[in-house]
């Protein structure tokens, strides 16, 4: 499956034209002696196999060779992706956080916002926050991180071209970036008095994208680290 992946187009459409040659011969053959009486068909047809398998193998082969050489890069990039990541939900809830300004590691935070009773918590101090004039310094934050998450994508975003890439965890962060652009565009509709075409209430939106920033973090390293030599992994989420 993982060759199959890395095919071109047109290197699955020559399997699929294998596939087809073969199952034709098979068809042909349970109708009686065809090959007997047609033996210049059954050359070419062995012929035009053969060719078409051999084509099949250097195309996989070079599909390989091409992946192998961005790897080291990608896993760079994701690295990258999962330290703005990071940035985000931590920017994020600092400023709901009573305890911010003791030495704690990160994994101990993240351990208490990501659980289903750590998200309602977080969503709690968001609805408080953003009642009274501290709510600005929160969509501050936000906006800062805006541009980080832009800026970080304009960069590796070519490497979605890359023959062999998946760009699944780049697609889950332009989602993360969309929705923090969102929640800003509805914060200026709020500000101007104007109805928001954008429903969700700011709480939920910003604690949805803090613990989507948490998920993806992990989702980032962990694909970076199966794309890095045994001796640069980091752990799946650092500490």
């Amino acid at each position: 499956m993982k060759i199959l992946r890395q095919l071109s187009p047109f290197g699955r459409g020559l399997l699929a034209a294998v596939l087809f040659v073969l199952v034709l011969a098979v068809l042909l053959d349970f109708t009686g002696d065809f090959w007997v009486t047609h033996p210049m068909l059954a050359e070419v047809l062995s012929g035009t196999s053969l060719l078409l398998v051999a084509a099949v193998l250097v195309e996989a082969i070079l599909a390989e060779q091409s992946a192998r050489r961005w790897r080291s890069v990608a896993a760079f990039a994701l690295d990258d992706l999962a330290r703005v990541a990071r940035e985000v939900w931590l920017n994020l809830t600092a400023p709901v956080d009573d305890r911010r300004f003791e030495p704690r590691p990160v994994s101990e935070l993240r351990a208490r916002w990501l659980p289903i009773e750590g998200q309602k918590e977080l969503h709690a101090r968001f609805s408080a926050l953003l009642s009274d004039e501290r709510g600005g310094d929160l969509y501050n934050r936000l906006h800062t991180m805006g541009g980080r998450t832009s800026d970080v994508l304009a960069r590796w975003a070519p490497l979605t071209a890359a023959q062999g890439m998946h760009t699944t965890e780049i697609d889950r962060f332009a989602n993360l970036h969309r929705r923090i652009v969102t929640t800003l565009r509805a914060r200026q509709y709020q500000k101007a008095g104007l109805e928001s075409p954008f429903k969700t209430p700011p709480p939920k939106a910003l604690t949805e994208i803090a613990v989507d920033a948490m998920n993806l973090e992990a989702a980032l390293t962990e694909t970076a680290n199966d794309l890095a030599p045994p001796n640069d992994r980091a752990p799946s989420t650092l500490p």
